[in-house]
């Protein structure tokens, strides 16, 4: 038990400490870009792993140049970066370094989804390319409420008071309850052996 305890709290220190360099730019809340040099030792950085990696955290769709975000919404430049890997951006899948359900399941040949409230939290994928997830769905939560036309009642939003660039979705408990709605069509669809959007898989 003591042997897997250390071993637990070694890879714990390794999994925050190892990733150390700052982002190409600074991200969407304040780390600070700064220069990185392949091979050189690594001198530490805050990571940030939520909105602040999106394109553009002020839209539904996290800025994706196409489609409702996911992955796509993610700004490379606003990722930390691994000297010890050519300076190459750490994508959150990578951020974590040991295999997650998702991983299991996808390398047996099972399909995986997910839905969350940020592109970031993809890292749910686990280490490789991001594919361990089939379909990941994460319409940005702190982005400015928009109408929502496929969810009943969501078109206008109910809450007008809550719907300026200075606001988010948490803003108003009437309008978080479309963007849940929202997330909720998208996992029924996904239950129902589609696409979050309701497409087939």
């Amino acid at each position: 038990m003591e042997d897997r305890r250390a071993a637990w709290e070694h890879s714990t220190t390794w999994l925050t400490t190892d990733r150390s360099i700052p982002p190409t730019i600074t991200t969407g809340n304040g780390v600070a870009g700064g220069a990185c040099h392949p091979g050189k030792a690594a001198t530490g950085t805050t990571t940030e792993f939520d909105e602040g990696i999106d394109i553009d955290k002020t839209k539904l769709n996290g800025g994706a140049p196409t489609g409702d975000g996911g992955i796509n919404s993610i700004d490379p430049k606003k990722l930390e970066r691994d000297p010890l890997n050519g300076c190459a951006p750490v994508y959150p899948w990578n951020f974590v370094r040991i295999n997650t359900i998702f991983g299991v399941i996808h390398k047996a040949g099972g399909y995986t989804s997910w839905s969350d409230k940020h592109p970031s939290y993809s890292s749910v994928s686990g280490p490789g390319n991001g594919g361990n997830l089939d379909d990941y769905y994460s319409p940005e939560i702190n982005s400015i409420p928009v109408a929502l036309p496929q969810v009943t009642s969501c078109n206008p939003l109910p809450d007008q008071t809550a719907v300026s660039p200075t606001n988010a979705w948490t803003d108003s408990f009437a309008n978080i309850q479309c963007y849940d709605s929202l997330k909720v069509g998208a996992i029924l669809n996904e239950i129902n052996g589609r696409s979050h959007d309701g497409t087939p898989s």
